[in-house]
């Protein structure tokens, strides 16, 4: 066999030399038809495929390779972006652990390490690997934009600006340092300045995908959503890359949003979450669920009281994503006694140190030190200094309220609801799947998270005994001034006035949710599940049990 394969081989690679790619593939495919176990044409044209942006097969025919050469670095590295492309992020991170065991020298592993933790919302380990990368080799720019936007991420927008800045003063032609400096400027509600940017670099030369996204969804932000759709439009058959292709269909379903194309918008939508991976487990979801609410007992709760931090600075604003917790984080954001952090994430850090297989956390086995000690931490990684209050809007947080209680028998709970299906819309015409979040790929998935949630939810306002308020995102649109002035209430803290300043704000929102907040108060995100009712079939069983929560 080995005749016939180095011939097949060195046949492909001269019709590649003359640029014959396409004749080259044919070649390669009638060799490995003819013997699949023919390992290094599978090999070549899986890296043939990668190029030419058919994942499928790429991976495939890497998988095989990678079966018959398990120690071969740059198999397993081509490998992990092939399922990194296909949204396989856990596996790609697997193989690159692999690769990286063996080489663990090579910075080009640790970039695509970072790239892979970033896109799978694993931050800290993204940060971690481009930190890596960069001490290998200090001139890799693709690693230190990595830092600067993974730190832009979370919050950290000067920084970020440096290093973006740094990269651009010596590659001026570095678009993606480019991109992270026009969403800061985004972020920060700097429109024009962020346009400007854009239309600066598109006089030197034509913008790629990745920046003709940003720059349609600035348009669409001022007010100008059909010429956002053109150019997304025109650059779609050109994307190749799966995430790329969603995040261009992602902007698309918004722009036809607002010009009222509601079906073509569901349907771009729908098209985009189905280049997500679906592998949310929506009855594992509910088993770990329900053991926490079987765990977590007015009982077990009543063994841990006096175990905790006295500080009574923490408070939790939880409830679905899309509820409202941005907005009203960003109105409290204003008042002087506050502190606001923005999504945390360290709740949900100790919960996982600390449960079991289940994803249960054992009331039985918390000890006043060990709660003593992350309260600390928790306070430490928020940074309140003598704030009066300071606020964490971690949506998921409702999950961990039991331990929340243990840890801050002195916090107090705020509760945002929200028409449940102007909610799971909103979740999904939202790409989540950043963030770890994918039930909001699937309408079915969606409607088994809401349930659960909904359960968990009853269950703590029958258990904790944490101040708990609950603030509708309607009423806030209705009587902002009315709402801020009870949950200020709620939070024994005075009236001030430059609360209702909250669009003026230039404290960034870095979630999801930044393009909504800066946009204010606006009626139409009411009620905006009627103009897609037909469409929602999977969600309406939510919209009677949802109704019960006001």
């Amino acid at each position: 066999m080995a005749g016939p394969e180095r011939n097949a081989v060195s046949e492909a690679r001269a019709l590649l030399a003359r640029g014959e790619g396409a004749e080259a593939m044919r070649l390669l495919d009638r060799a490995v038809m003819a013997d699949p176990g023919d390992m290094a044409c599978r090999r070549l044209r899986g890296e043939i495929a990668i190029r030419e942006g058919r994942m499928e097969v790429a991976r495939a025919d890497l998988e095989a390779a990678v079966r018959a050469e398990p120690g071969d670095v740059s198999l397993l590295h081509a490998l992990a972006g092939a399922c990194h492309a296909t949204g396989s992020a856990s596996t790609a991170i697997g193989y690159l652990e692999r690769a990286l065991a063996l080489a663990p020298g090579q910075p080009r592993l640790w970039h695509s390490l970072g790239l892979v933790c970033h896109g799978a919302g694993r931050y800290r380990a993204a940060l971690d690997a481009y930190q890596r990368a960069l001490a290998i080799d200090p001139g890799l720019s693709p690693a230190a934009v990595g830092i600067a936007k993974v730190r832009q991420l979370l919050g950290e927008l000067e920084p970020a600006r440096r290093i973006f800045e740094s990269v651009l003063a010596r590659d001026p032609g570095n678009l993606d340092a480019l991109g992270g400096l026009v969403l800061r400027e985004e972020l920060l509600g700097n429109v024009e300045r962020a346009m400007g940017l854009l239309e600066s670099a598109r006089q030197r030369h034509p913008l790629p995908p990745d920046l003709v996204i940003p720059w349609a969804r600035l348009r669409r932000r001022a007010g100008h959503a059909a010429e956002a759709r053109e150019s997304l439009e025109a650059i779609l058959p050109r994307i190749a890359d799966v995430q790329t292709r969603a995040l261009a269909l992602f902007a698309l379903g918004h722009a036809l949003d607002d010009l009222g194309d509601n079906d073509r918008a569901f349907a771009v939508i729908t098209e985009a979450n189905a280049l997500k991976p679906r592998d949310f487990d929506a009855e594992g979801h509910r088993r770990r669920l329900n053991a926490i609410a079987r765990a977590w007992t007015r009982e077990a709760l009543e063994g841990l009281a006096g175990m905790g931090c006295t500080s009574d600075q923490p408070v939790f604003i939880v409830g679905m994503p899309r509820s409202g917790t941005s907005l009203l984080e960003q109105i409290l954001s204003r008042h002087p006694g506050i502190h606001a952090c923005g999504e945390l994430g360290v709740i949900g850090a100790i919960a996982a140190e600390w449960q079991d297989d289940r994803g249960v956390v054992a009331p039985t086995g918390l000890t006043r030190e060990g709660l003593l000690a992350a309260a600390g931490r928790y306070l430490q990684e928020a940074g309140a200094g003598d704030a009066a209050r300071l606020t964490d809007k971690m949506p998921a947080n409702f999950i961990h309220l039991g331990v929340i209680q243990a840890l801050f028998p002195g916090a107090r709970i705020i509760h945002c609801l929200r028409d449940p299906l102007d909610t799971c819309l909103s979740c999904y015409f939202q790409d989540f799947s950043a963030l770890g979040l994918s039930w909001s790929c699937r309408l079915e998935d969606i409607a088994d998270y809401y349930d659960s949630y909904k359960g968990l939810m009853d269950h703590w306002r029958r258990t904790i005994d944490l101040p708990l308020l609950e603030v509708a995102y309607e009423d806030v649109v209705a009587a902002v001034e009315a709402q801020t002035r009870r949950v200020l209430a709620f939070l024994d803290l005075a009236w001030d006035p430059t609360c209702l300043a909250f669009e003026d704000s230039d404290r960034p929102v870095t979630t999801a949710s930044f393009d909504q907040v800066s946009r204010g108060l606006y009626g139409s995100a009411v009620g905006r599940h009627k103009a897609y009712r037909k469409h929602l079939g999977p969600l309406l069983r939510i919209a009677e049990a949802g109704a019960d929560e006001r």
